[in-house]
């Protein structure tokens, strides 16, 4: 008996398996997936090849800026002082304020400068966006132009005072914990990869499942194989797809990556690089989270008969999982990845793969915290797996109305109470 058992589960999960990797949105997203990983890591370079070509085949004119100087004897202290600071434009010195006004009218110029007193200007511009810090920058020169003619009235040469005025302090930041700064955008991308991939594949084995039910193909197969070895066989057999298509994935991207920051500066390789044990763990936390819910899922779709019931049921398990991804991105953004409702979480079963996996990753989290949660996830997996089993026991051969889930598990209790 146990043998005809095992080669039931074996088929069940065999065919599983075979049936989502040749599923035709399975093997699409894989592509798109794996095409985007290859364009991506290969598109720093593609623009910068560009962009140093286009600089060779021609020489682009500079934007101007003209400036009316009634402040100052001679012109060269000003126009030197906002040259400095606008690096990539030419600076002209005209005497006429309505020439200034023309040229921005006419597009000869950027902008238009009339300087009235040393620390006092007007800005003329066609026109100024609420973003605009272009005033900013004046204010920088102007004052930065008054403060070495001040200095040169005193005996300060005009190079001794560039060089006290351009003085800038130098640092170096020592994290001895994790630096969030660095470690955000993978965090980001790997936490929107568990949630897009719980869901993906909770709904698959859900769907799977109904399927089979509204064929009534379901009573034929329970003849067969018993309840839970075609339940525990749809989720290892999706789930071994899925660990395929992770594998696919991730193989691409351990090539992709290194091509991709082999063409970067230097100051963007540290924040787009992927630390190999945030990799390790959010696989981790994705096997967890996947059997997880994909039991609450198929237990869930084994009370409902037509797929159009489906989405109605999900619904509480789907806000569980919007609700900690948008708590999990608040923490991240916030930067408070330990507060009392992040650590809380970490520790829910249901919502604990993601939410601890964001505080590994872009906080200093306790080896026993993370045992602590691992220990509760994997043993919600079996808890969760043997009540899922005797859930959809009663549920595969129920048609209808599909009964609430507290009905159902009445169902289960007593049933198990008179046996």
């Amino acid at each position: 008996m146990k043998t005809k058992r095992k080669s039931a589960f074996k088929t069940i999960l065999g065919f599983e398996y075979i049936s989502v990797i040749k599923n035709k949105a399975f093997i699409i997203s894989t592509i798109l997936v794996v095409a985007t990983l290859i364009l991506t890591s290969f598109l720093p370079a593609l623009i910068i090849g560009l962009t140093s070509s286009d600089s060779s085949d021609e020489e682009t004119e500079k934007p101007k800026i003209a400036v009316v100087n009634k402040a100052y004897e001679k012109d060269d202290v000003i126009v030197k002082a906002i040259t400095d600071n606008f690096n990539g434009y030419d600076v002209e010195s005209i005497k006429s304020e309505s020439d200034a006004q023309k040229g921005v009218k006419d597009g000869l110029y950027s902008f238009s400068i009339i300087l009235n007193k040393p620390l006092e200007y007007n800005y003329i511009t066609l026109t100024q966006s609420i973003y605009d810090t272009t005033t900013d920058m004046v204010d920088t020169a102007i004052t930065s132009a008054y403060r070495t003619t001040e200095l040169e009235k005193k005996g300060i040469s005009a190079q001794e005072s560039e060089k006290i005025l351009s003085a800038y302090t130098t640092k170096s930041v020592i994290t001895l914990g994790t630096d969030q700064t660095t470690a955000y955008i993978s965090t980001y991308i790997l936490v929107m990869a568990l949630y897009t991939a719980i869901l993906a594949y909770g709904q698959l084995v859900a769907t799977s499942v109904v399927t089979e039910k509204s064929s009534r193909a379901m009573e034929m197969l329970i003849t067969c194989a018993s309840p839970s070895d075609l339940m525990f066989g749809k989720v290892i057999g999706a789930g071994l797809a899925g660990f395929t298509q992770i594998a696919v994935i991730f193989g691409v991207g351990a090539i992709s990556l290194p091509v991709m920051l082999s063409s970067m500066p230097a100051d963007l390789k540290s924040i787009i690089s992927f630390p190999i044990e945030s990799a390790l763990f959010a696989i981790l936390f994705f096997v967890l989270a996947f059997f997880i819910y994909a039991f609450v899922f198929a237990a869930i779709a084994s009370l409902v008969s037509r797929i159009e019931d489906l989405s109605s049921i999900m619904s509480p398990v789907m806000f569980i999982i919007i609700f900690v991804f948008m708590a999990v991105i608040f923490g991240m953004n916030s930067g408070e990845l330990n507060s009392p409702l992040m650590i809380t979480i970490s520790y829910i079963p249901f919502t604990a793969p993601i939410a601890m996996f964001a505080r590994i990753a872009m906080s200093d989290v306790a080896a026993w915290e993370i045992i602590i949660s691992v220990a509760i996830q994997v043993a919600s997996v079996f808890i969760l797996g043997k009540l899922a089993a005797a859930i959809y026991r009663v549920g595969v051969l129920l048609y209808g109305k599909p009964p609430k889930l507290g009905q159902a598990l009445k169902m289960v209790f007593s049933k198990k109470a008179r046996s």
